[in-house]
């Protein structure tokens, strides 16, 4: 019998990987919202790529990375840096290229491992809005998904237009945070507060364990004053902002029942997600005052004596 599930399990596998109702689109992975990509990433600049040096930096993907890839490195002329890079006119941002040739055999979608995607691919003279982080070890930067660029299709560069337009209204919120969560517009608020919070409760790659230690107290109640005024009956924004709902950014505090909180039980004693709402928001209404928010910190690496 176990056999028998076992042979059944990896048949249906198999019909869903090759069944011709597969596309390669249905196992893309859906974007971040446009707020999380600018308040994760270090450099986030919007400009041209003036130029692509001819010869290929050798340089590792990741750390203890043993056959190292060749990366392109492109000029990016800066039109309009924010954060970090405000000041900068030009930066230099490598990736690495998509191989030559078709990988797959015969017809149909090519299915390609879920857990790699291509970088951003640059050209020369496309206009590009990156979200960019340096590579940690070579002296360019990187954009470390496939969605942490958008390139102007000249088929429909009003797109193009539209996204860098939320993305400077945006990076004007996240400029003076404190004005954004003391804004008259609810929306600007939950924005504000989900940039900050996407901000510190995403750890960046480290050598070494992060911790996590709290944030400025006035901030902190004010983000969590945000969540519990915030509209939790609207749980589906939108597919552009579907992780902003003030359910997933509350979750994304990372709390555990030494701070008060556990997945409230219906009257079976069981877990009941839908009754998370109303526990969070009486949650936040108690402790708005007396909680901080809590961000990610790499600890830096003693040197050996």
């Amino acid at each position: 019998m176990k056999v028998q599930k076992l042979a059944l399990a990896a048949g249906l596998s198999c019909l869903l990987l090759l069944g011709s109702s597969v596309s390669a689109k249905a196992l893309m992975i859906a974007p971040a919202p446009l707020p999380q990509r600018l308040a994760t990433a270090e450099f986030v600049v919007i400009g041209k790529v003036t130029s692509i040096e001819e010869k290929l930096v050798a340089a590792p993907r990741f750390p203890n990375d043993q056959e190292k890839g060749e990366y392109k490195v492109a000029i990016v002329k800066i039109e309009e840096g924010f954060g970090s890079a405000k000041k900068l006119t030009h930066i230099k941002v490598g990736f690495l290229p998509v191989p030559m040739g078709n990988p797959g055999v015969g017809p149909g979608p090519i299915i390609r491992p879920i857990r790699r995607y291509p970088s951003v691919q640059l050209e020369k003279d496309q206009e590009v809005c990156l979200f960019l982080q340096p590579h940690f070890n070579a002296s360019f930067y990187i954009a470390q998904g496939p969605f942490d660029g958008i390139i102007k299709d000249k088929n429909n560069p009003s797109n193009f237009e539209k996204e860098t337009a939320e993305i400077k209204r945006y990076a004007k919120l996240l400029a003076d945070p404190k004005a954004g969560l003391q804004a008259k517009n609810a929306d600007d608020r939950l924005v504000t507060a989900s940039m900050l919070i996407a901000h510190y409760r995403t750890p960046q790659p480290s050598a070494t364990e992060p911790k996590e230690v709290p944030i400025d107290a006035e901030q902190s109640k004010l983000i969590l004053k945000t969540l519990a005024e915030a509209n939790w009956d609207n749980q589906n924004p939108g597919p552009r902002m579907w992780q902003m709902n003030p359910q997933n950014l509350f979750l994304r505090l990372g709390l555990t029942e030494k701070d008060g909180w556990s997945i409230p039980k219906n009257e079976k004693q069981q877990q009941d997600y839908r009754l998370i709402p109303e526990a969070a928001r009486e949650w936040l209404k108690k402790n708005a005052d007396s909680y901080r928010v809590k961000r990610f910190v790499a600890e830096e690496k003693k040197a050996e004596k």
